[in-house]
């Protein structure tokens, strides 16, 4: 599978779609770095599309956030704008203790 954002630049999507795309590109094509470490803590050695569902979950869950062009994006039908060389940054949040 290939990338429907590859060599689209600047193009706009929705969080929701930019979500499922990553998750399906890692989950046919694992990645290595801090990138793979996100995506394996939720569990994301999955397929497609239970991939890209499992995804949406953990983000609903409040399990990681999602930086585009410097600025956190919260809801998955914001639309955000991608540029050639700015990728999105997946960011892994712990959960909080309760004592």
């Amino acid at each position: 599978m290939t990338s429907r954002f590859k060599n689209e630049f600047p193009m706009k999507t929705t969080l929701r779609q930019l979500i499922e795309e990553h998750a399906r590109l890692h989950a046919e094509r694992p990645t290595s770095g801090a990138d793979a470490g996100i995506w394996h803590a939720f569990g994301l050695n999955m397929l497609g599309e239970s991939a890209a569902a499992a995804a949406l979950a953990a983000f609903a869950r409040g399990e990681f956030l999602v930086l585009v062009g410097g600025r956190q994006v919260i809801g998955l039908e914001d639309e955000v704008a991608l540029v050639q060389g700015a990728a999105p940054r997946f960011v892994a949040l712990p959960p909080l203790r309760k004592d």
